[in-house]
């Protein structure tokens, strides 16, 4: 089972669906076996999450020890600029290697005499 490409999203977020989204859904689910048994799937797998969902209850004595230990953590530190600075300045130190070969080979030199040439 496996539902048309163009409607498996829309058959996920269905209860999310603006009622005209709904309305073409529900057409075309009329037709499609394969969307119509897809959707069944899908709420029967929610309702079976909600069952068992539904039983958990949370101690409101843990809640608020959770709660409180989140509000005094101390706050995380900014990270760190110091590595994307050290890549500027290696990219930096990378051209301006480059360039200084390119001076002292004379190859700026030589792409104005072929440019001097071609005028």
């Amino acid at each position: 089972m496996s539902p048309c490409t163009a409607f498996e999203d829309r058959l996920l977020e269905y209860g999310e669906l603006s009622p005209t989204d709904r309305h073409d859904v529900d057409e075309h689910v009329i037709d499609c076996a394969s969307c119509r048994q897809y959707l069944a799937l899908l709420r029967e797998v929610d309702a079976a999450l909600t069952a068992e969902v539904r039983g958990i209850r949370i101690d409101p004595q843990q809640y608020d020890a959770v709660r409180q230990l989140v509000m005094t953590a101390p706050a995380v530190a900014r990270p760190s600029r110091l590595p994307e600075w050290m890549d500027f300045v290696a990219a930096g130190a990378v051209c301006a290697f480059g360039y200084g070969l390119a001076w002292q080979t004379s190859v700026f030199a030589y792409i104005g005499s072929v440019i001097r040439a071609w005028n």
